[in-house]
């Protein structure tokens, strides 16, 4: 139906009358005998027929040019839609080939080195894209058993945006650094977690003595979403002399985040970022208060680390 709608329309259009009289007119001057006894007007008619002839042509080939360009911006938009993008099996290569001409521009003695380091640090396969709206809040006070040691209450919370909604091990990791004479004066324990409000019971995959460290090593399984609002409550107790500081390391990617430490007024503490592109920005701080937070990305392995320094040294 479309095409006989074409042909239709093609019959009625401006142009095929210009080619029909184009060919009236040059046959015409061409063949009628007539115009023999007048050959100037034969070569004028002939002439008015070229000229048909080939503005016919030219305003097809101009259409052709314009439609062939139409089509190429059409064909570009469509190989280039994020709907399209989404079911090219080869995505990994189309992005590694953007990327390298961008690299090759700004870095192009260390553009593979470089791509690598980001497909393998920030688009892995993990099952975890990313946090957001991480907060961090310790509450650290002396043991009054011993004074030496204090007992760190830590509570976590944060949303875990994950890959798809298939099953996965989400671990919980933790150390403390203790010497060979107190680590069995170290305690370690998991209070509760919560998984969008449903309590969960970690699983204990590991503990270990390595180093100069205890290392404690727990899982959770999560699936059914792709996004788990996580809340952990976390209790330490270790020597404030083998181990005078509070850590974070990211392990994914984390989008914002928020730090508050009560802490006992006897120390001084340091808070020092761990290789993070901008500064943490002090929200409040008093003599037994801080409070930090960072609007942005925190790449893996960056973070932060809060070193307690006793005031009276």
């Amino acid at each position: 139906m479309d095409g006989l709608k074409r042909i239709l329309s093609f019959f009625v259009s401006r142009p095929f009358w210009i080619f029909f009289a184009g060919i009236l007119f040059f046959f015409g001057g061409a063949f009628i005998s007539y115009f023999e006894v007048h050959p100037n007007c034969q070569m004028v008619l002939m002439k008015i027929g070229e000229i048909l002839l080939i503005s016919v042509l030219f305003s097809f080939l101009t259409n052709s040019i314009e439609f062939i360009g139409v089509f190429q911006d059409l064909l570009e938009k469509v190989i280039y839609d994020a709907k399209f993008l989404k079911k090219r099996k080869d995505i990994s290569k189309i992005w590694e080939t953007v990327s390298k001409e961008m690299f090759k521009s700004k870095f192009p003695k260390i553009s593979r080195p470089l791509l690598e380091i980001i497909k393998k640090d920030y688009l892995s396969q993990d099952e975890v894209s990313y946090y957001s709206d991480y907060r961090n809040i310790y509450d650290v006070k002396f043991d009054d058993a011993d004074r030496n040691f204090i007992i760190v209450n830590n509570d976590v919370s944060f949303v875990l945006n994950a890959v798809n909604e298939n099953e996965f091990s989400f671990p919980i990791k933790n150390w403390i650094c203790a010497s060979d004479a107190t680590k069995d004066n170290v305690d370690f324990e998991i209070k509760s977690v919560t998984v969008n409000n449903n309590p969960v019971v970690p699983k204990l995959v590991k503990k270990e003595y390595k180093d100069g460290c205890l290392f404690f090593h727990y899982e959770i399984k999560l699936k059914g979403c792709k996004e788990y609002s996580i809340k952990q409550n976390i209790k330490k107790r270790y020597s404030i002399k083998e181990d005078n500081y509070i850590a974070f390391k990211a392990k994914w990617l984390v989008n914002n985040m928020t730090v508050q430490l009560f802490h006992p007024k006897e120390f001084n503490v340091l808070f020092v970022e761990r290789a993070t592109s901008e500064k943490f920005n002090i929200v409040k701080k008093r003599e037994d208060y801080l409070e930090y937070e960072y609007k942005g990305l925190i790449l893996r392995s960056q973070g932060y680390i809060m070193i307690f320094n006793p005031k009276n040294d």
